[in-house]
């Protein structure tokens, strides 16, 4: 999957992005993706409130991010709207050892 990820470089996916104008990725198949938006290269791995990512509702990964040994591996991806962890989505994760991709479903 590392070298047939679709690549996702939008700089409104950034954590820190807010333009005021909320963003979905309901348009997500359950395909690979990357991450490559300069110094947003993974997933977030936390469930800091004041971390938009240009969304109301903002995902984040549930574990740590797996070594290049692990291979592929399963995760857990909360969104947080009220409650912390109000919807999740089962996803798979895999090092590509500069990088990191994610076979994502659709945003619920």
């Amino acid at each position: 999957p590392c070298l047939k990820a679709i690549t996702l470089s939008d700089p409104t996916r950034s954590f820190d992005y807010d333009d005021g104008t909320p963003r979905c990725d309901s348009d997500l198949v359950n395909v690979w993706y990357r991450f490559n938006g300069g110094p947003n290269v993974q997933m977030m791995p936390t469930s800091d409130v004041s971390l938009k990512c240009g969304t109301h509702i903002r995902g984040w990964l549930t574990r740590r991010h797996p070594s290049v040994g692990e291979g592929i591996v399963d995760g857990k991806v909360c969104f947080s709207w009220h409650t912390n962890c109000q919807w999740s989505s089962q996803i798979k994760i895999k090092n590509c050892r500069s990088y990191y991709v994610y076979k994502l479903p659709k945003s619920p």
